[in-house]
């Protein structure tokens, strides 16, 4: 498994919390800047939000052993192949 792959896992298990920060972070940054930015930061936040819900919904859709995960014990090896290497 990829470290993207434990990445994305990980964003499911906490897809909420990510979206908290990213509006947390928006809010600070706005703070700091007096307002200056709102629309670009606002539209930032959104983007990314919808990015983490984009990669959490493929993830939910790919299971563990989807594409790129691994297939499980007794699943097909390297090239399709039962029991090649690992």
């Amino acid at each position: 498994m990829s470290m993207m792959d434990k990445l994305k896992g990980l964003l499911v298990k906490h897809e909420s919390k990510v979206g908290q920060a990213v509006d947390r972070a928006a809010q600070m940054a706005d703070k700091k800047t007096k307002g200056k930015y709102s629309g670009q930061l606002r539209t930032g936040s959104q983007k990314a939000r919808q990015a983490v819900d984009r990669l959490a919904d493929e993830q939910r859709r790919r299971g563990p052993g989807g594409p790129g995960g691994h297939p499980g014990p007794g699943g097909p090896g390297p090239g399709g192949q039962p029991g090649g290497p690992r």
